[in-house]
């Protein structure tokens, strides 16, 4: 006896939409009813996908009609789940939530048919710390620029967002703008971000008070502008959270030297705001990439503020994974930018192993990846003519302004054969 089909429905509304969660989980889940109510009120729902939990079956399609019509709602059509487990890649069964569309019901239908390519690469578990919120703050000062527009000042360089605590009209929107410095007039400036938007966008619902925050991407900033509030702000509209990767710290420094001081803090808080899955070179701008030339100056001392074991050794990893057959490895890792063969400079490839061992004990990094560092040493030997290695790309990077090439952080007057050739007997090293 052939069993009874599972299905998806798709239900209709007027309007546009919008995305919204409308289960709790398996714990305290609202009811069928209740999960219906509150999908008609969302404001200009347009189409919806009720999917898995609702159990729908050829003898209880009317139910759940009556349901829909008692919620407001109209049926559109009642789909087989083999459709919805084509489009997710499994089984509807235990996913109880509710998908707002972005779509037309038409075209959300033909999506459904939709065909795609599964990702790509080795899935391979996370063996290092997970990104989180690991601090929040307030703002030291809040100044209005102009009618409706103020600048929050967090005083200091953070990574992460802005959670925001609002009330005001259904519709009304408030922009926050994010940077690291400031215009002369003190609005912000965010012309180091180069295509980074930097800008998060928050349209009210019309409830008391509405608090939210942004997912899945993070800022590099100190000030946000904030645009479109119905009232002056206070040092609860805003509270700054801090994201990074989870590594716990290291150790502290202090001494009597309050500037000297003041610069370990500086580095310290650079190095948490460039810990995202991946040691980065910035939080701020549209690059955000692991320079392996940034991180062979500052990973001696990023051991000292951060238990880095887990991160490094997955790093390690990435680095590794950009190394083709001659064994040259690359610039960046993952390899988004820069060049391959590396800049000498990247030492970073023999360095890591070499901390992870005399801060942790670690061997086994040393063990997996030596094969990988006799080749990139390998690759570097074969460009070496007369023991001298003319490969550079980078060099002496980011010199005094003075010393750049043409204003660039190129540098002017220092050999890049020096460079590379230095840093290649540190390798052999």
């Amino acid at each position: 006896m052939a069993s009874t089909p599972k299905y998806s429905v798709i239900l209709d509304n007027l309007g546009n939409t919008c995305d919204r969660f409308l289960s709790s989980g398996y714990k305290e889940q609202p009811s069928k009813s209740e999960m219906l109510r509150q999908a008609a009120s969302i404001p200009g729902v347009k189409g919806i996908e009720l999917v898995g939990t609702w159990d729908i079956t050829d003898k209880n399609v009317g139910e759940m009609k009556t349901l829909l019509a008692d919620a407001g709602l109209a049926c559109v059509s009642i789909i087989p789940d083999h459709f919805a487990q084509k489009r997710w890649g499994r089984g509807c069964l235990h996913l109880p939530r509710c998908h707002a569309r972005r779509a037309a019901v038409e075209e959300t239908r033909g999506m459904m048919d939709a065909a795609v390519e599964p990702p790509g690469g080795k899935l391979i578990p996370q063996d290092m710390e997970p990104i989180k919120i690991v601090g929040s703050c307030q703002a030291l000062s809040i100044k209005e620029l102009k009618p409706g527009v103020y600048v929050f000042d967090f005083g200091q360089n953070i990574a992460g967002w802005c959670a925001l605590r609002v009330s005001g009209k259904r519709g009304d929107t408030v922009v926050m703008r994010l940077a690291k410095i400031l215009h002369d007039d003190g609005s912000i400036d965010q012309s180091n971000l180069r295509t980074a938007k930097a800008t998060d966008t928050y349209i009210l619902k019309c409830e008391m008070v509405e608090e939210w925050e942004p997912r899945f991407t993070y800022h590099g900033f100190q000030y946000v502008q904030v645009e479109g509030l119905s009232s002056a702000p206070d040092e609860t509209t805003l509270t700054a959270k801090i994201i990074r990767s989870a590594v716990e710290p290291a150790g502290t420094f202090s001494c009597s030297d309050a500037l000297i001081t003041q610069i370990n803090t500086n580095a310290r808080w650079t190095e948490g705001n460039n810990l995202h899955s991946l040691p980065t070179d910035c939080p701020q701008r549209d690059e955000r990439q692991a320079w392996l030339n940034d991180l062979t100056v500052r990973a001696e001392a990023a051991v000292h503020h951060f238990n880095l074991e887990r991160l490094y050794a997955k790093f390690m990893d990435d680095i590794a994974d950009t190394q083709d057959a001659s064994g040259a490895i690359s610039d960046t890792a993952p390899y988004k930018w820069g060049n391959r063969p590396a800049d000498p400079v990247d030492v970073t490839f023999a360095l890591l192993p070499w901390l992870l061992y005399t801060n942790s004990g670690d061997t086994w990094t040393i063990a997996r990846h030596y094969p990988h560092l006799q080749g990139w040493f390998n690759c570097l030997s074969s460009l070496t003519k007369n023991d001298i290695l003319e490969h550079s790309l980078y060099g002496n990077w980011a010199p005094p302004v003075a010393e750049g090439k043409d204003g660039s952080p190129l540098p002017a007057h220092t050999s890049g054969a020096l460079i590379s050739t230095g840093y290649t007997q540190k390798l052999i090293r």
